[in-house]
């Protein structure tokens, strides 16, 4: 075999082999992309039988939405504060003379005294206590008798002295006998005088030794026990007059010029649920500048002991009233920055409509600008609602939705 033969024939192997190895090749891919088609049709077409749902079919489904009409009415602007309960009167009834106290009892004039207790009902004049009687109506008798012989030597010396005054006039004294007599008058006319103040304070002493109440009242403190040593000044009982109560409370100062006492109406409600129609009784004249707030009073009859002193109430006050008003519920309203608006529906869209607010109601506001009577007012649906939604309106309470 010559050397040209051999070369033909090792070209020729080695076409063959390579052919071989590009049609397996071929055929493997082949294969291949035919599973890779099968498997995406078998993906992709349940996916084609489906309906395609949900961003477009919400986009454009209505916003179910409560609504309300703007309504022309009256309307009342109202505010709520808090207000302490105080008595009309406390009393811190203490001793103003020292010594042992011997009885703290209510004495009574029909029957035995009665401890007293927190709580119990006092009257005006009623013996509350007794310190060491017996050393101040001793004290007291003394003086009686000592303003008694005062008296005595004040009646003999102006005896004396008209006497020896009628005999210097017929010259049988000398002027010397006649200054004595007149300078021992003046001596037991200030003596007597000495005595009857004397007197006079024993008489209180021995009266304050066994002190009444000075108004009508209960206790609402006893700050003693009977047997202890006490000083002037200190302190036996609390009293108060709770037959009528004070309501004090602080209203913001923009609010002060609408209120007028004896006309401003208000409603108070205890912590019960309570409550009772009063008129507020006073206005403080000055403003507390740390809180820019003044400070009202309400006088409530308070007989029936409900309100207790030092609690709290709740105090709604009618500041001003405007018929004829456009009126919208104030949920409606919404806020961007310093800007109100709210939204309204027209044909079955909501519109945002920017609007000026007047007084304001616990539930209810007036609407200055921006709507008219009749307009619907969306109150509900959270952050979904924006300007150019489809909606859906349902009524509520305050009218009907179109």
């Amino acid at each position: 075999m010559t050397q040209n033969e051999h070369n033909f024939r090792t070209l020729a192997r080695f076409r063959h082999e390579t052919g071989e190895r590009i049609l397996r090749r071929d055929a493997a891919l082949c294969g291949a992309a035919v599973r890779a088609g099968i498997l995406c049709l078998a993906v992709l077409a349940p996916a084609g039988c489906r309906k395609a749902t949900p961003a477009a079919e919400r986009a454009s489904a209505p916003i179910e939405v409560a609504a309300a009409p703007a309504l022309v009415t009256g309307i009342t602007q109202r505010i709520e504060i808090t207000g302490d309960i105080r008595p009309m009167a406390t009393v811190l009834l203490a001793s103003k003379v020292p010594g042992r106290l011997e009885r703290l009892a209510l004495e009574r004039a029909d029957g035995p005294a009665e401890p007293i207790t927190e709580g119990c009902m006092i009257k005006r004049g009623q013996t509350v206590a007794r310190i060491d009687t017996a050393t101040y109506e001793a004290r007291f008798k003394q003086a009686q008798a000592a303003h008694a012989i005062a008296c005595a030597q004040f009646d003999d010396a102006a005896r004396e002295e008209k006497r020896t005054l009628a005999l210097f006039e017929k010259g049988a004294v000398t002027e010397q006998m006649k200054d004595k007599a007149v300078t021992a008058r003046t001596i037991a006319e200030a003596a007597r005088s000495q005595a009857e103040a004397a007197l006079a304070l024993a008489s209180i002493e021995f009266r304050e030794s066994t002190p009444a109440s000075p108004l009508d009242g209960v206790v609402t403190r006893k700050h003693l026990d009977e047997g202890n040593l006490v000083n002037a000044g200190a302190p036996l009982l609390t009293i108060e007059d709770t037959s009528s109560v004070k309501i004090v409370a602080a209203v913001p100062e923009r609010h002060l010029a609408a209120i007028s006492p004896g006309r401003t109406r208000v409603v108070i409600r205890d912590t019960s649920g309570a409550s009772l129609e009063a008129a507020v009784s006073r206005v403080y004249p000055s403003i507390d500048p740390a809180t820019r707030t003044g400070t009202i009073e309400i006088i409530v009859d308070n007989s029936a002991g409900k309100l207790r002193a030092g609690g709290f109430v709740k105090v709604q006050i009618d500041l001003e009233r405007i018929e004829g008003a456009v009126v919208i519920p104030a949920a409606a309203v919404r806020t961007d920055g310093n800007q109100a608006f709210v939204y309204v529906a027209e044909k079955g869209v909501a519109r945002r409509r920017p609007v000026k607010l007047g007084i304001r109601d616990f539930e209810m506001v007036q609407a200055l600008e921006g709507l008219s009577a009749g307009d619907i007012v969306l109150i509900s649906a959270g952050q979904e609602l924006s300007d150019g939604v489809s909606i859906k309106t349902a009524q509520t309470s305050e009218g009907s939705a179109r």
